[in-house]
């Protein structure tokens, strides 16, 4: 979610959260920083910008 690069409140992504969440058999995982295994500068990226949404709300 902090890496959804359009206008807030335009991402389709939060909008079938919001609809779907709650319904057996239909999960969303959020992936963190520490989840990344390709290369540690793109687990340094996603906390970068897990910070950054952090200090917008």
């Amino acid at each position: 979610m902090s890496q959804i690069d359009v206008p807030r409140g335009t991402s389709g992504l939060v909008q079938v959260r919001s609809i779907l969440e709650g319904i057996d058999d239909i999960a969303f995982c959020d992936l963190h920083g520490k989840d990344v295994v390709r290369h540690s500068l793109v687990a340094t990226i996603v906390a970068a910008y897990e910070r950054a949404a952090g200090k917008a709300k």
